[in-house]
């Protein structure tokens, strides 16, 4: 009761989507018109309503406390990272210079690059380079926001990194995904964040690979001392940076960073008073700031890459929203791919979305004419329709309670639901996942086809099934309910058993009209037929090649797959 989430009528009229509530259920006033600036450090107080008055002091004690050791107002101020990951490595699979020719500019760019080099030398964060040219490089200039005005009359400096990045040996450290965070925080009920300031540039490189960062400024070549944006490896070696530091400082359970955001929650606004501190002080420690004017404390709802998080659940943030709202019927393939990238990355928040977009991908298929239609922007409209509805939060799933999966067959697709009942008994769906089926599959007999969605959606949801309390498989094949205690099992459906029998669950036969969840799913799967998890049968596997670029299928195919989605129409 209580748990529920207030939507603008005018999404593009404020940041502030989110009501947050009391723990009785009370309204209060909205988290962001609580935010207030912080006059003497620049940072952000969120002002939680869980934060007594007592608590509100310490946490500003902690955080004014730590004003010179852990921020920085300028890259004056940024000592660079001194901790066990060492200095960023430039490692070449090539002896041969990579050189590209200085570049011509206009007398404005050259002034404007010119003037950013000077602001990167004052700090030692760039200096001259003279000696054999291993690699030189052209800087590029980019538009920015004026951080004072606002107006995008700035600009922003970067190289030209492509032919030194062509012959980087990769390093493969990976990110974090979005909806596996959002796991991690649990039942925090207060949140605090940070961005680090100028975050790459506070990563000091090898001396013998400074030279490998040169590029074009006149006649002369400029070499960077701090790992510049723009090289293939730089996220990767933050990020490990990140997780190394936090994971030794035993921060990991109540912290994440995503490349320089840093994300911190807790349960009890007194932890997270300890937790701020505890984060602040082992960053300091290591070498690296944070930036004040970034940086948020203290608040019940608070915006983390792209999504509003509070302790009833997640978001999408108004300004993504807004955007969603503003999109225009697309021209071509090109514009329409993008803008069905921008939905897809929250379609979590609207169930059956792989229906509402049919229309759309058919546009997308190879050898289909482009034209757009009455059908398609009825379906362009629906999908902003979708994200004006009231009531959709993104709540995080309960891992001591049981879960429900729902899986179904058609001759269309496959499709499941992962569910888990509230405290009234009222179930409601965790994830969605749906697909298409390929040619092959298509022909599978209804028993077949059910074991196949069956293990397909248990290898798609593992990381929430296994090691868990048993979990309920509802099918509405009532054959399938014998799987697991028949004898004498060979071939396809004893590889189906094997690939069961490491979970904990019980099979439960729901009859086709009380089974509408997963079969709404199975009728209308998503266009993609690709399966990441293994589950297509052995002899299937020589028509790979119609399976397509199997990680980013599975990448759109789980987005929903870590998070809980409760509607209330």
């Amino acid at each position: 009761a209580g748990r529920q989430v207030r939507w603008d009528s005018d999404p593009s009229s404020a940041l502030a989507s989110v009501a947050s509530f009391t723990p009785e259920g009370n309204s209060a006033a909205t988290a962001y018109e609580r935010y207030q600036k912080d006059a003497e450090g620049g940072w952000i107080w969120g002002n939680s309503i869980t934060l007594d008055t007592t608590t509100n002091a310490a946490l500003k004690e902690a955080v004014r406390a730590r004003k010179h050791s852990a921020f920085a107002y300028s890259m004056e101020e940024l000592p660079g990272y001194s901790g066990d990951q060492g200095p960023f490595s430039l490692d070449l699979d090539t002896d041969k210079p990579v050189v590209q020719p200085p570049r011509r500019y206009s007398p404005k760019e050259k002034e404007v690059i010119v003037a950013k080099t000077a602001e990167l030398m004052k700090p030692g964060i760039v200096k001259e380079y003279v000696g054999p040219t291993m690699c030189a490089v052209n800087p590029v200039l980019a538009a920015k926001k004026d951080p004072q005005t606002g107006m995008w009359t700035d600009h922003r400096m970067a190289q030209d990194y492509r032919p030194v990045n062509q012959h980087t040996l990769s390093d493969r450290y990976g990110l974090h995904r979005p909806e596996e965070i959002f796991q991690r925080v649990g039942k925090a009920v207060i949140f605090s964040k940070l961005d680090l300031r100028q975050g790459f540039l506070q990563i000091p490189i090898k001396p013998e690979d400074q030279p490998k960062t040169a590029y074009w400024v006149g006649n002369k070549l400029m070499m960077y001392t701090r790992m510049p944006y723009g090289l293939k490896n730089a996220s990767a070696k933050f990020q490990r940076v990140m997780d190394y530091e936090l994971a030794k400082a035993g921060l990991d359970d109540i912290s994440v960073a995503f490349i320089d955001d840093v994300l911190i929650w807790s349960e009890t606004p007194e932890q997270h008073v300890r937790d701020v501190k505890r984060v602040l002080d082992a960053l300091s420690a290591c070498g690296l700031r944070a930036h004040p004017d970034k940086s948020i404390f203290g608040a019940d709802v608070i915006e983390y890459l792209g999504h509003n998080l509070s302790p009833f659940g997640i978001s999408p943030h108004q300004a993504k929203v807004a955007a969603i709202m503003a999109l225009q019927p697309p021209k071509n393939v090109s514009e329409l791919r993008t803008q069905l990238g921008f939905v897809n990355y929250y379609r979590c928040y609207v169930p059956n979305m792989s229906q509402t977009v049919v229309e759309l991908n058919k546009l997308l298929k190879k050898d289909v004419p482009w034209s757009w239609g009455p059908a398609q922007q009825e379906a362009h409209d629906a999908i902003k329709a979708a994200f004006l509805r009231e009531g959709m939060v993104l709540c995080r799933i309960d891992y001591s309670r049981p879960l429900i999966l729902h899986t179904d067959f058609s001759n269309r697709g496959i499709g499941a639901v992962l569910g888990q009942l509230d405290d009234e008994g009222n179930e409601y769906m965790c994830a969605c996942i749906s697909r298409s089926l390929n040619k092959h599959e298509a022909q599978y007999s209804s028993y077949k086809g059910e074991m196949l969605a069956a293990v397909w959606a248990v290898k798609m949801f593992r990381h929430h099934l296994i090691g868990g309390p048993p979990f309920k498989l509802v099918t509405d094949h009532q054959p399938l309910t014998y799987l697991m205690s028949a004898e004498g099992l060979t071939g396809q459906y004893a590889r189906f058993a094997l690939v069961l029998q490491e979970y904990n669950f019980t099979i439960e036969h729901r009859p086709g009209i009380r089974h509408q969840n997963a079969d709404t799913l199975s009728r209308n799967p998503r266009a993609s037929s690709a399966d990441n998890t293994g589950a297509r049968l052995d002899e299937d596997l020589e028509h790979a090649a119609e399976l397509g670029p199997a990680p980013r299928e599975a990448l759109a195919t789980v987005q929903a797959a870590c998070v809980v989605l409760r509607y209330r129409p």
